[in-house]
């Protein structure tokens, strides 16, 4: 499911030319003394924010545009709600946190309600990416592989 929604974007974000699309390997620096770094499962940066990034190797010094994160098994609610204040408090625009288990999507728009989709919804936002959309069945309904 991870990389079908990685995939998804980071293609649709490199035809459009939209920004830079990252993995869990790339670190996010949310703030400093003491720091905060975060590497969501997949992220966003918009274009027009890229040139905040060092040239050297290092972390992106600033949120993603769009913080996607696959709750897994492991993961306990309050993780969750730890991880989402620090991504309110920093001003990360916005957060889908994919549930599998129970089939849902709770997307966090910095300043409103947080909105809970089902499986028979679509993730997008024309602020943050303009024109993706993914169906959250599709990005759920993953065939399972043949076993050995």
């Amino acid at each position: 499911m991870l990389s079908r929604i990685g995939t998804r974007l980071f293609t649709f974000v490199e035809q459009h030319e939209l920004g830079q699309v990252t993995f869990a390997e790339a670190g996010f620096l949310l703030e400093e003394a003491p720091d905060s770094v975060v590497a969501p499962d997949v992220a966003f940066v918009r274009q027009d924010r890229l040139h905040i990034a060092p040239r050297e190797s290092g972390f992106f010094p600033a949120p993603p545009d769009l913080a996607i994160e696959v709750i897994s098994l492991s993961y306990e609610p309050f993780e969750i709600r730890r991880m989402q204040a620090l991504y309110d408090r920093v001003g990360v625009p916005l957060a889908w946190w994919i549930d599998p288990k129970r089939r849902t999507v709770a997307v966090h728009s910095l300043g409103q309600s947080v909105r809970h989709l089902t499986a028979d919804e679509s993730l997008d936002d024309e602020s943050i990416v303009p024109g993706f959309s993914i169906e959250i069945a599709r990005l759920l309904d993953i065939p399972a592989l043949p076993s050995t």
